[in-house]
């Protein structure tokens, strides 16, 4: 009964609509037809036929647009034949092909209309569907974590059972990683985002990203005086963050990372420096696409899903800055640069 009533309700309404755009534009057709009969040599009254089919098929859907493309042939037809004469040829062209053009006009608005609404939906489909997935990984890594916590708090567990917790906490660590990606790429490629912008020192906020994620791997070279920069604290982090872990993920154990933070030329560059698997040449254009996927990381067995890096670069763009990398080639390592504009000094032009 419930959906009945809904659906009598949704009815209505849409009538309803159709109705007042139908309306509207007759009100429209009408009120031109009497300023071309009180002034005749004001502007080109054509033109008024076309806008009243525009805008009901865009706001009423087809049909409405249909009736008033329809009403606009026979009352641009009368009008003509009020000037010129009647005329049952000339008058029964005129009519038809004013009928097809305005009754075709409006119905491919309303296609177009239509189409739009599709697009809009799918669109919306997708960014639930992707917040659906990435909460479902949250939920598994927070489950994982759990288990590995419960398992830790042990004090009698064996060597294989430590190295399975090990794992385990690597890879709740990994889903939780890329519940983040998914869900800040839905945001970034949706447009629905806005930067909380605030002063960030860039060389603090390094140094406590490489504390967390660098695992004793990461050298850290940065310049005596902090580097400034206007942008959001936790976007900058997580920027950061996908740099040296990319590193860390890709680089032997134990091997050296070199963290550089310097500014100049009115721009901040965080520079990872890293001894890994290197890049090819080819790998240097996919990096960061959307699901990029370098060649040296699928022969290593250790590619990702790849998005970090896209994520990382619509970022920085909405920073106005920008991301790059550089390889010698692959066994040779990578260099990956961050550039952000530094803070102008008050009165700096």
């Amino acid at each position: 009964m419930t959906s009945i009533l809904c659906g009598v309700k949704i009815g209505t309404r849409t009538l309803a609509r159709s109705v007042a755009w139908t309306a509207g534009g007759v009100v429209a057709i009408a009120v031109n037809l009497w300023v071309d009969r009180v002034a005749p040599d004001l502007f080109s009254f054509e033109i008024f036929y076309v806008i009243p089919i525009l805008a009901v098929a865009l706001g009423g859907g087809r049909i409405p647009g249909a009736l008033i493309g329809a009403f606009a042939a026979v009352a641009w037809t009368f009008d003509t034949m009020q000037e010129d004469g009647f005329a049952a040829p000339s008058m029964a062209w005129n009519f038809t092909t004013r009928l097809a053009i305005f009754v075709g006009l409006a119905v491919l608005v309303d296609l177009y209309r239509a189409r739009g609404t599709r697009l809009a939906e799918i669109d919306r489909h997708r960014e639930d569907s992707l917040a659906l997935v990435a909460h479902k990984l949250r939920q598994t890594a927070t489950r994982i974590g759990s288990v590995t916590g419960a398992i830790a708090a042990r004090r009698e567990t064996d060597g294989i059972v430590n190295e399975a917790r090990i794992a385990l906490d690597h890879q709740a660590r990994e889903l939780q990683r890329m519940a983040e990606d998914v869900l800040d790429m839905n945001v970034l490629e949706a447009r629905r985002f806005r930067l909380n912008v605030s002063d960030v020192d860039l060389t603090e906020l390094v140094t406590d990203v490489a504390r967390d994620i660098g695992r004793g791997q990461v050298q850290l070279v940065v310049q005596a005086e902090p580097v400034i920069v206007e942008g959001d604290a936790d976007r900058l982090r997580v920027m950061v963050a996908h740099l040296i872990g990319n590193a860390v993920k890709y680089s032997p154990a134990g091997a050296s990372i070199l963290v550089t933070v310097a500014s100049g030329h009115a721009e901040a560059r965080i520079v990872v420096k890293d001894t890994g698997i290197g890049l090819g040449p080819s790998d240097l254009t996919v990096m960061f696409q959307k699901y990029g996927q370098a060649q040296t990381a699928k022969t290593a067995g250790t590619q990702g899903v790849g998005l970090g890096l896209y994520v990382t670069r619509l970022l920085a763009e909405a920073h106005g800055g920008r991301v790059s990398a550089e390889s010698v080639g692959p066994g040779l390592g990578s260099t990956f640069q961050l550039s952000l504009p530094v803070r102008q000094p008050k009165g700096a032009s």
